[in-house]
């Protein structure tokens, strides 16, 4: 099991579309390669304060044969929505900006059978698990609801979410 930040302290402020088709596999620090692992585990975190918003998207690649046979990577939503700060702080730098809040509450705004919610909205951390048997690489992106900044943390494992979270 692998894990690390995977996003840090982004400022990003651009609408999360969906992306297109590409003819290379995704690179860059919002990236993580998941070709031999079930599931992954993401924390969201950032700056200002109690209550503060970030959205987030997190798309997973599937290599496939195109035209011609040549190998495309086609982007799979796997799950869109909110992360809200409480009052839970990190407590390292290590994970990060020590000081910043740990998300409280993660809502999914989009309908799939991807992902689901550990989210008790008191303060205690919450985590979104999604299924990624069915991918090569996942990525996250990040957009400032009203936030100041964003850190976004991943773990993988081999472990399967269950059937009530795969596609058929």
């Amino acid at each position: 099991m692998a894990s690390k930040l995977l996003i840090d302290g982004s400022t990003a402020t651009g609408a999360l579309t969906h992306p297109a088709p590409s003819a290379t596999r995704p690179t860059g620090s919002n990236s993580w390669n998941v070709s031999d692992k079930n599931s992954v585990t993401l924390v969201f975190g950032g700056s200002d304060g109690d209550g503060e918003t970030v959205n987030y998207q997190v798309i997973g690649w599937r290599e496939q044969a195109g035209v011609n046979d040549v190998l495309a990577y086609v982007p799979i939503q796997k799950a869109k929505g909110a992360a809200t700060f409480g009052t839970d702080v990190y407590t390292s730098t290590i994970l990060g900006a020590a000081g910043n809040l740990w998300a409280d509450t993660i809502t999914i705004a989009t309908a799939n059978l991807h992902a689901r919610v550990s989210s008790v909205a008191d303060n205690t951390i919450a985590f979104l698990e999604i299924d990624v048997h069915d991918v090569e690489d996942v990525t996250v992106d990040t957009d400032l609801g009203t936030a100041a900044s964003a850190d976004v943390f991943i773990r993988d494992s081999k472990e399967r979410l269950g059937p009530d979270l795969t596609q058929t």
